[in-house]
């Protein structure tokens, strides 16, 4: 999926997580991938956390820590992942 965030378009692919990312995730966050997609689906701060360290992560910046350090916008990035769900859908 293709997300319009921060001025540039991101790559997002969630089937491309490897197991090491979603254990990352877990141990962070205690959330599992079913959690992060229902949290996504509320704004969850940290489901839009964990969002947009993948984003970073897929986009170039294999360095970015998953942690309480990233501050997205959640609710911009929130309405540019459900665009770019939809446009995907359609």
């Amino acid at each position: 999926m293709k997300i319009d965030f921060e001025g540039r378009v991101w790559n997002l692919d969630l089937d491309a997580v490897g197991i090491d990312e979603w254990r990352i995730v877990k141990r962070n966050y205690k959330m599992t991938p079913k959690a992060v997609q229902n949290g996504v689906d509320e704004a969850d701060p940290d489901s839009m956390t964990v969002i947009y360290w993948l984003m970073l992560l897929q986009n170039g910046q294999a360095g970015a820590v998953l942690s309480d350090a990233l501050k997205p916008d959640i609710i911009a990035l929130n309405n540019a992942v459900s665009t770019a769900a939809e446009q995907e859908a359609a």
